[in-house]
């Protein structure tokens, strides 16, 4: 069984899609610290005039993790719109517009609920087969850290495989996760250029402008691909 885990990020970028979607199980990462200036409450999208950040205005404490984190939820109303706004001339509005709607209807306050929430109505649509579980329902106090971390996780759930971020290749020691039965396989992801509206293509930007451009059958080829 395959497994990837990563933290609960607002709208996310289409990278931890890809890596969604070559998973059994992929693993909310809500019991790690909540970061200021990471992407666990902001995220870009493209607005006629370039790339316009939306994020969520959040009530933080030293040491608190996602799923302590709570956001005013005043704000979602204005963000749809904003998507709405930027996107009513994309060639997928129409298809991608209701699942939009569908996640800012979200009632609470809780960054990673809502986030976690996201994840997983865009995945339903993309990665269908993918099973989700959060950390804190598993291991609600993790002491191990890094690589050791990832590997207890792995365990957890029975994973024969974990796939990391690229980024990996600089932190977590292969010889553990060997010693462990556990392959380690780092994530092989090349950004694709897709048609893209309003002047220059922009990448990095929120699942959703890939989405509402290209559509959700030729997404979920491009996360297969």
């Amino acid at each position: 069984m395959i497994c990837s885990i990563h933290q609960p990020n607002y709208i996310p970028y289409l990278w931890l899609f890809h890596k969604l979607a070559h998973s059994d199980v992929f693993v909310f990462y809500d019991i790690a610290q909540y970061t200021k200036g990471d992407y666990h409450n902001r995220n870009t999208i493209k607005w006629p005039n370039g790339p316009i950040l939306l994020s969520l205005p959040v009530q933080i404490k030293l040491g608190q993790t996602i799923r302590e984190t709570h956001f005013d939820p005043r704000i979602l109303l204005k963000h749809l719109k904003t998507i709405q706004e930027s996107y009513k001339k994309a060639p997928f509005f129409a298809e991608i517009s209701p699942l939009v709607e569908d996640i800012y209807s979200y009632a609470g306050d809780n960054l990673s609920e809502f986030n976690i929430r996201t994840i997983t109505l865009l995945a339903n649509k993309l990665s269908p087969n993918v099973a989700f579980v959060k950390l804190s329902d598993i291991i609600p106090e993790l002491e191990s850290k890094s690589t050791e971390a990832l590997i207890e996780i792995s365990q957890k759930i029975w994973a024969t495989k974990y796939i990391s971020g690229a980024g990996g290749r600089g932190y977590l020691d292969g010889s553990l996760f060997e010693k462990a039965k556990i392959s380690l396989e780092f994530q092989n992801f090349h950004h694709p250029i897709y048609p893209q509206i309003w002047k220059d293509f922009i990448p990095c930007l929120s699942i959703i402008d890939v989405l509402f451009n290209t559509g959700v059958a030729e997404t979920r080829n491009l996360l297969k691909n």
